[in-house]
């Protein structure tokens, strides 16, 4: 491994380090209120739908008050940059473990199928960005994860090599 680092831990964002359910569920609570939906989504019936991704995710939570799922997920994710992430989204001892494992030297990286906007934005709403080495997120033209393009896009920015490398938190191999 390049610059004398003793690895590199990759950590997916959503389920991982943070469990930003809470956050989902108000702003599409908000998106519900204003359409006249009586329904309310609670924040364990949003986790339950949030593997499914971005739009399949908007969808399936909006039901009936879905218009188009692209101007949705648009809306949805515009909302979800306006409003601040509150520092309880954290997962307990994350923050300590990611500083013991920087003060070890071991190199850091996010690597998530959120937008890129949106994984800094998390980082810097709950003040552990400096933390990391590298932030990887989805981007157009690129395949999500379980595909390894994002991982690998990670661990190449941070000079690492797979086999002095661990991914925390994908649901799925990456190969």
């Amino acid at each position: 491994m390049s610059g004398g680092r003793p690895g590199c831990a990759v950590f997916d964002l959503d389920g991982t380090l943070v469990d930003s359910a809470g956050h989902c569920a108000r702003v599409l609570n908000a998106m519900l209120a204003e359409r006249g939906s009586a329904l309310r989504l609670s924040v364990e019936r949003t986790r339950r739908h949030m593997a499914l991704g971005g739009v399949k995710m908007v969808e399936a939570l909006l039901g009936e008050a879905c218009g188009d799922p692209q101007a949705e997920i648009g809306e949805f994710r515009r909302r979800y940059r306006a409003e601040r992430m509150s520092a309880s989204c954290l997962y307990p001892g994350v923050c300590e473990g990611l500083a013991r494992m920087a003060d070890a030297r071991v190199s850091l990286a996010v690597c998530s199928n959120k937008p890129q906007d949106l994984c800094v934005k998390t980082l810097a709403d709950l003040q552990i960005a400096d933390l990391f080495d590298v932030v990887v997120g989805s981007r157009q033209g690129f395949p999500l994860k379980p595909d390894p393009h994002l991982y690998d896009r990670a661990l190449q920015a941070v000079g690492g090599e797979r086999a002095a490398a661990a991914m925390s938190g994908t649901t799925r191999s990456i190969s």
